[in-house]
């Protein structure tokens, strides 16, 4: 939402959950951005498919939630409910007629964002940045193929975004030169 509150930006918004996605749509109306954001009920995911969403917890807004395991970046989880979802290749998208192709990205799934990057790999080609949330297994396992992913696609780490925040994100752009 932040990103549209300027009224110049479109934003695409995938939310799996449907509290958490009820909640995103509520919020969008009270603050008067329904022309500036498409929020889709969907997950990204490697391939497009049906799978279940784990819900460690099933309240909007809840994180550490999975898809297709009940296991996310920190191991596994007590399922305290599920939901289907359809996962969707982020390269699919294109596919369908009206929804937006992404210049930015912000990508926070509770360890899944390597599945994603591996079915993003066109658009990762055509953005001009994206944001990770660089955690847990992402951290620990999934570094190296989440970089060469990202620096196949022609994106280089602004790395002073490293120390900002919580330090958990680190941001990618296009080298423009």
């Amino acid at each position: 939402m932040y990103a549209a509150l300027n009224k110049e930006n479109k934003v695409l918004s995938l939310e799996p959950s449907a509290e958490s996605y009820a909640t995103l749509n509520g919020n969008i109306r009270l603050n008067g951005l329904d022309e500036y954001i498409q929020a889709l009920c969907l997950a990204g995911g490697k391939e497009t498919n049906l799978l279940d969403l784990f819900m460690k917890d099933t309240s909007a807004g809840a994180s550490h939630n999975s898809i297709g395991s009940s296991k996310n970046q920190f191991g596994e989880f007590d399922v305290n409910g599920y939901q289907s979802v359809i996962a969707i290749k982020l390269d699919d998208l294109d596919e369908i007629k009206g929804v937006l192709s992404p210049n930015h990205i912000k990508l926070d799934v509770d360890g899944k964002e390597l599945e994603i990057l591996q079915g993003a790999r066109s658009v990762l080609s055509k953005v001009d940045s994206i944001l990770i949330e660089i955690e847990g297994i992402n951290l620990n396992e999934n570094l190296v193929l989440i970089e060469e992913i990202i620096s196949n696609s022609g994106l280089e780490e602004d790395i002073d975004w490293r120390n900002k925040g919580s330090g958990r994100n680190r941001l990618y752009w296009r080298n423009k030169t």
